[in-house]
């Protein structure tokens, strides 16, 4: 950590302004050079005054800056919270998956975890036994602009594109739609 920086600036201001008051140094202001002539102890006076008003000053920058600090702590400290909920959730939707034994449990497990990741997308899931799809089911909360054979359109394209060995941890991107292959 360096000693000075730039938030400094505002008390070596005050530290010379004073210093150069208080000790009566030749470039000293007119003003102050009357004031010396009339009482010499007003002169030691203003150089304090100076002093102590940079020093004031210097106090409320940091104090503010302290709270801007604490307040951007606070805030990426609540995003983490929310990203931890959600990775928790993520982690209970896996093991709940891994629970289903049959294709109505993983439709019910799909149907209980995945809305929430979602959130006003459309979603729709598709099962595929040997060379047929079997189920398809929507989102009741929104309206399908894909029909049936769309949709396993895409599902077949996105079962191709994840058979062929590339990481998918971000899923498959198929005209616009964002798949997730399953494959037990």
């Amino acid at each position: 950590m360096r000693s000075f920086s730039r938030h400094h600036i505002t008390w070596a201001i005050a530290l010379i302004a004073g210093a150069i008051v208080a000790l009566r140094a030749p470039a000293q202001p007119f003003i102050v050079q009357i004031m010396a002539a009339a009482r010499p102890d007003l002169v030691l006076m203003t150089g304090l005054c100076l002093l102590l008003s940079g020093v004031g000053l210097h106090q409320y920058r940091q104090r503010r800056r302290a709270q801007i600090l604490a307040a951007a702590s606070g805030a990426e400290a609540e995003r983490g919270r929310a990203l931890i909920s959600e990775l928790e959730l993520l982690v209970d939707f896996g093991r709940a998956l891994g629970n289903a034994l049959d294709p109505a449990a993983t439709r019910q497990v799909f149907w209980r975890f995945m809305p929430s990741f979602a959130g006003n997308r459309e979603l729709w899931m598709v099962t595929r036994c040997r060379d047929r799809w079997d189920s398809l089911v929507h989102e009741a909360t929104t309206s399908s602009v894909l029909a049936r054979a769309d949709i396993e359109v895409i599902a077949s394209s996105a079962l191709s594109a994840f058979g062929d060995g590339t990481d998918q941890a971000a899923g498959v991107v198929v005209d616009n739609d964002i798949c997730f292959p399953m494959v037990i």
